[in-house]
């Protein structure tokens, strides 16, 4: 079996290339050949094949999407570190996703899964991916599409200002609502899985972690294993609002967006998930104890 996954120099899209390789898949790596030289190598060394193409000229991706069994696709503009030029939210998140999707179906691919997020606010990003869900809905090739919460190596790191090695944390509005955080690792187990289940096509799955933590929870445990207190600081929703529409690009107000959605927790319920694909979630204290084992 064949999948080619787009987005596989992206932290995410390398652990996605790497379980399938390990689970006996071949491998097609779509890449930019602007990428970073350490991620085209780690993905060679996984035996991943490399393919070159970009979701931003669809003429690229009939060759690589071309005998394909399934395609996945990790893509999104919303992380500063892989920026290129041309990349937006529009022509990656929205129109390369379309793209890809096409691509797909006209290859005969058997299912494409599509990475998305349980967002509810009405940011660029979370309006394109929704988006793309409508267009998977109608274009007739097999989906799944998963929607996972806040990564917490994206929302527990200093890019959001969250930095355990200062012992500092930001925190959106009041702190106190459920946040169900999950790891990347996970959600590349959860597209492992879906991949080999027939009866997850066409079909949607919200993923979280193992427990729901308030931001302020979360920052207790991060206490707990440092054994040091952190320095807290509080940005209203009436800030992020301002911030939102004050943003000069799609991008921006789509940051200020998320960080808005925070406020009011994002808490999925597993049970029925994991016991149709049982993927031992990654906790907190797991995820705080591997970060700051280094630095403590």
């Amino acid at each position: 079996m064949t999948v080619l996954v787009a987005g596989a120099t992206g932290s995410l899209g390398l652990e996605v290339c790497r379980r399938l390789r390990s689970a006996g898949w071949a491998v097609r790596a779509l890449v930019r050949t602007t990428a970073r030289p350490e991620r085209l190598e780690a993905l060679s060394v996984s035996g991943a094949e490399l393919v070159e193409g970009d979701v931003k000229r669809p003429a690229s991706l009939v060759a690589a999407c071309a005998g394909a069994d399934a395609v996945v696709s990790t893509v999104s503009a919303t992380l500063f570190e892989h920026h290129q030029a041309g990349d937006s939210i529009r022509t990656v998140d929205l129109e390369g996703n379309r793209a890809l999707a096409e691509a797909a179906r006209s290859a005969g691919a058997r299912r494409f899964v599509f990475v998305s997020s349980t967002s509810k606010d009405d940011s660029p990003a979370t309006r394109a991916k929704r988006a793309v869900e409508r267009h998977l809905r109608a274009a007739g090739v097999p989906y799944t599409v998963l929607r996972p919460t806040r990564y917490m190596e994206v929302w527990l790191t200093p890019l959001l200002g969250f930095d355990p090695g200062a012992g500092r944390a930001r925190i959106f509005g009041a702190g106190d609502r459920s946040v169900s955080w999950i790891s990347r690792a996970d959600v590349a187990e959860f597209i492992r899985l879906v991949l080999d289940d027939p009866t997850a096509e066409n079909a949607t799955f919200d993923l979280g972690g193992p427990e729901p933590l308030s931001q302020l929870e979360v920052v207790r445990v991060f206490e707990g294993v440092a054994k040091t207190p952190f320095e807290l600081e509080f940005v209203s929703a009436d800030e992020l609002r301002a911030e939102e529409a004050a943003a000069t690009d799609s991008l921006l107000a789509s940051y200020a967006a998320f960080c808005l959605a925070c406020c009011d927790g994002d808490a999925v319920l597993m049970d029925e998930t994991l016991r149709r694909f049982p993927v031992s979630l990654t906790s907190v204290q797991e995820y705080a104890e591997r970060t700051l084992r280094g630095l403590i």
